[in-house]
Formats: structure tokens, C-alpha cells, sequence
């Protein structure tokens, strides 16, 4: 753990944003990011070779926020992009921790607030909240109750319950992911992700290599990040994809749009 991270109420974070042809649901991930009530934040956005107006997209919130730093590159996937911006915030030498978030994904307005307040309690390596899925018809379902953190965790109780395949009672919603997760930068500061990964997998291979070097963890008993689901998404959708969906009440939620499938998706290169 880095020194200023323990010494800093107001951690420095650099949000990784891998974007590729993501034009039907760009803005409302760009809002809800340009929306939290925490401001101490850097998205690294990189466009990674779209062929539609993605990057444009991404210029304009760039020229009216400084805190949108743009990349455009040659597609090369989506491993390819976040390891772009992991050289970037290396190279910078100014940031405490490390979050992704995923362009067709949104996230509540606290989201970063809340992961501050973890964070300058425990000062962890590794801090990570409940997600919910979505589709264009709705929340899926589930009635299970979201298990009462008892923070701080170790790395042997981060290993045995988080990273099982079974977890806790909730198996896909509370476990560790790359996004809805904040990452020290010490524990990634050299890890990067597998671009020979080109059917998915890439996320629990990074996780798996940051966790020897996960001495605390938090977790944040609340459902903070919105993944969206599609079925392109063969290698990581559920078996119970087809439970039953329904539109739960989010106050501070933004409206969703019926939206198309994200070509990330597949998690292989596009060109």
C-alpha cells in the first residue's frame, strides 16, 4: 500500500474505460461516470478502433471534462485497450487506485463514494461491491438477500469465498470482477491482462494473478454497478439467464434504452 493512499482522505483514482463501436449506449455509461459525487477521479478512455462515432463521442466529453483523458488506437480488443491505459496511469505515477468500468455498463452516482469510504477505513488492496444484471428487458430477477459485510477480509478469505466457484449465497453477484472492483495501484502497478484470450476469461486471469498480492480486502454490501447482459455474452452469461426479468425501482438509477449488444462482448479482437 502505497504511502499517500494511507495518508490521503481524498484517494486519486484512474477509471480504465475500453470502448469499441459503443455508440447506442456510450452516453449513458459517459453520464453516470460524469455524475458521481466523489470528483477525485481520471477515466482513461480508450477507443479502440471503432468504426462508428464512438470516439467523437468520447471527444466531446473529453472537451467539456478535463478528467477524460482520450486514446484512439488501432482495434486490437479489449485486453489490449485496458493494458493501454494501465501503461498510461504507470507512466502518470499519480494515482491511488485503479476501476473499470465496461462501455455498455452503468453505475449508481455514489459508486465511488461509497468505495472511498472502504477505503479510507481499511486502506485495502483490493475493494469490491455487489453488481445486478441487466437486460433490454429489465433487472434479472433475484430474491436472495445481499450478504452484511464483515470487513476487513484477508487474502485467505478473499481466495476461499469470493474466488470459489460457489461463493457465497449469491455465485454471480458477489464475486471478484475486474469492474465493480477498485484495485490498489501497487498490487497491479506490473500486471496486465493476457491479450492471447480471445473467447473471454481475461478478467479471472487478471484477478487470479493481483491475488498474491492482496494482504486486505473490502467489500461493499450494496448494489452499486449495473452490468449489462446480452447474448453474445456465451462465455460469461449465467445458466439462469433465462430466469424471469422484471423493472425494479433505481431512484438514482438513469432510464434505459433498449440498447444493442456490445461487440466487447464476445471478449476476442474486432477488426
Amino acid at each position: 500500500m502505497s504511502t499517500s493512499v494511507m495518508q490521503n482522505i481524498h484517494p486519486n483514482i484512474a477509471i480504465i474505460l475500453p470502448v469499441y463501436n459503443a455508440v447506442p449506449y456510450l452516453r449513458e455509461c459517459l453520464d453516470t461516470i460524469v455524475a458521481q459525487t466523489y470528483k477525485h477521479f481520471t477515466v482513461f478512455a480508450i477507443d479502440d478502433g471503432s468504426t462508428d462515432e464512438s470516439g467523437s463521442i468520447l471527444d466531446e466529453y473529453a472537451a467539456r471534462d478535463s478528467r477524460f483523458r482520450v486514446t484512439h488506437q488501432k482495434n486490437g480488443g479489449i485486453s489490449f485497450a485496458r493494458n493501454t491505459a494501465l501503461d498510461q496511469i504507470r507512466e502518470a505515477a499519480c494515482f491511488d487506485y485503479v476501476g473499470f468500468i465496461d462501455n455498455d455498463d452503468i453505475i449508481m452516482a455514489d459508486y465511488l463514494e461509497k468505495f472511498v469510504r472502504v477505503i479510507n477505513e481499511y486502506h485495502p488492496e483490493l475493494a469490491f461491491c455487489c453488481y445486478q444484471r441487466f437486460t433490454k428487458s429489465g433487472y434479472v430477477k433475484t430474491d436472495m438477500p445481499l450478504p452484511k459485510a464483515h470487513n476487513p477480509y484477508t487474502q485467505e478469505d478473499v481466495k476461499n469465498r469470493f474466488f470459489h466457484k460457489n461463493g457465497w449465497a449469491h455465485p454471480y453477484m458477489l464475486r471478484i470482477e475486474v469492474w465493480g472492483s477498485l484495485f490498489s495501484f501497487e498490487s497491479i502497478r506490473d500486471i496486465r491482462f493476457d491479450t492471447s484470450f480471445k473467447r473471454g476469461g481475461e478478467d479471472h486471469m487478471f484477478s487470479r494473478l493481483i491475488l498474491p498480492r492482496i494482504r486486505t480486502a473490502a467489500y461493499i454490501d450494496e448494489i452499486l454497478y449495473f452490468w449489462q447482459l446480452s447474448f453474445l455474452r456465451k462465455t460469461v452469461v449465467s445458466p439462469d439467464i433465462a430466469a424471469p426479468v422484471r423493472k425494479q425501482p433505481q431512484p438514482t438509477l438513469p432510464v434505459h434504452h433498449e440498447k444493442s449488444p456490445s461487440p466487447y462482448d464476445e471478449g476476442q479482437k474486432l477488426s
